[in-house]
């Protein structure tokens, strides 16, 4: 009896032991599939941005900075932070001309291509100064890439695929390839989608709250079309709070100090211009009366919202330039290509009319609000609300003659458009018809920027390492 109980006991001793044994190897095993997840997913990375890279260089090298729209402009305030080390008081822009009609307004777009021409030499600034906006464009990629992570959680071809929208989109990169603070402001807001996703994902965090605050002030002395994205933070940011439950007190903390970080960051150069630039804080009137008198404008311009809303003009115009619209704003691609860019466009809105109408028919009665699909559906919700905020704003300037209808200014809500591009032509039919039109669309991308490039390289005459040449 004594030998059957501890034949009992070894038995249950080796058994619990093998339990230990097997839950470590799960634990194991666990450990090793997240590592090798991460390992993937920052390969992954690397190939893009090396694609990134490879697609791009080639433009930064070929465009003469006469094709660039308004590089002249924001080449005068890079030279002249890279020379002073201090912005530029009113005096010397008035004195500066044409070429410093962007002197008056917010100057902090440019801290990266300042940083980029640190490692060339100084009479080189004009190509090392682009550099910077390459900088940017990979921020923008990061950002990409980890937004098609969140939004395409089960489809590993839609989340590659919003990145390398990315990547093979022909007016952007025509953006990332000169001197702008269109690339810092993009990356920004970029940068800001993927945090306020983050929050919505995972609830407030204190610190990601606060680098939100600091970017948003970052946004602001950057340009002000940037600017579109704030209202949206502040929905992610609500939402998140109701979504995860979070107290009042942790989310009012938070958000206080995000705000307080902000104005840190931002309302110094308010101040200071409005003592440079009295009754125009903003910088925007100064750059107006400069540019009008430059080019005979009327210094008393004004649109009603409803003209531009009606106008197809404005509308074509921005289109065309979101796309493709290279030089001066006077180089267009091939007309039809702007036709299957519309045709994509319309394939999207049905594709999402069709997800629509499959839920209303086959999921409504059975659909119940979780955790989970609130934050899908607030992600997604925040992506259209985005670029709404962002045409909106894009009005007004128009209506003030501040900013036309040009592609650049919607770069603020790139990501979105990508993002809803792709998430509609994935619910057109079933999912393998879905899968084959976001290939052709990002296969298309691919073939006229490669297109673009061949002709533009052939009407430019070759390279252009020296863009003032």
């Amino acid at each position: 009896m004594g030998l059957d109980t501890k034949t009992t006991t070894d038995q249950i001793s080796l058994n619990a032991a093998s339990h230990d044994h097997i839950l470590l190897d799960d634990q194991r095993v666990e450990q090793l599939r997240q590592k090798k997840t991460s390992f993937s997913s920052t390969e992954e990375f690397v190939c893009l941005l090396g694609i990134f890279f490879m697609v791009r260089l080639p433009w930064l090298f070929m465009i003469p900075m006469v094709e660039a729209p308004d590089e002249f402009a924001h080449y005068w305030v890079i030279k002249f932070l890279r020379e002073h080390w201090r912005l530029p008081h009113a005096q010397e822009v008035f004195a500066g001309g044409p070429s410093a009609v962007y002197g008056s307004m917010p100057q902090l777009g440019y801290i990266p291509h300042v940083f980029s021409s640190l490692f060339m030499p100084y009479e080189d600034i004009a190509l090392s100064g682009r550099f910077g906006s390459l900088l940017m464009g990979s921020l923008m990629l990061f950002a990409a890439f980890r937004i098609g992570c969140l939004l395409f959680k089960e489809n590993k071809l839609m989340a590659l695929a919003l990145p390398l929208a990315i990547v093979f989109h022909p007016q952007l990169i025509f953006l990332h390839s000169y001197a702008n603070n269109d690339s810092t402001s993009s990356a920004l807001a970029s940068i800001l989608i993927l945090l306020a996703f983050e929050s919505v994902a995972r609830g407030i965090a204190f610190k990601r709250t606060v680098l939100m605050g600091a970017i948003v002030g970052w946004v602001a002395i950057t340009k002000y079309s940037g600017l579109a994205i704030i209202p949206v933070m502040g929905v992610a940011v609500l939402a998140s709070i109701f979504i995860h439950g979070t107290a009042i007190s942790t989310a009012a903390s938070s958000i206080l100090c995000a705000g307080l970080v902000a104005a840190a960051v931002s309302l110094w150069w308010f101040v200071q211009n409005g003592v440079e630039y009295p009754g125009d804080p903003m910088g925007t009137k100064t750059m107006y009366k400069s540019w009008a008198s430059t080019f005979h404008r009327d210094l008393n311009y004004y649109l009603p919202v409803s003209h531009i809303i009606k106008s197809l003009k404005w509308w074509r115009m921005m289109f065309f330039s979101f796309w493709g619209m290279f030089g001066y704003m006077n180089k267009y691609l091939w007309r039809p290509v702007y036709l299957v860019y519309t045709a994509m466009l319309i394939a999207a809105v049905l594709g999402w009319l069709n997800g629509m109408r499959k839920f209303a028919f086959q999921k409504a009665r059975t659909f119940k609000f979780t955790r989970t699909n609130s934050k899908d559906i607030v992600m997604w919700s925040c992506l259209v609300l985005t670029v709404l905020i962002n045409l909106a704003s894009m009005i007004w300037a128009s209506v003030y003659n501040l900013g036309g209808p040009q592609g650049r200014y919607l770069f603020t809500s790139e990501i979105p458009v990508m993002a809803l591009l792709i998430g509609g032509m994935n619910l057109l039919g079933e999912k393998k018809a879905g899968r084959i039109a976001v290939c052709i669309f990002l296969a298309f991308n691919l073939a006229v920027a490669v297109g673009s490039w061949i002709y533009l390289f052939r009407l430019y005459g070759g390279w252009h390492i020296n863009p003032l040449q």
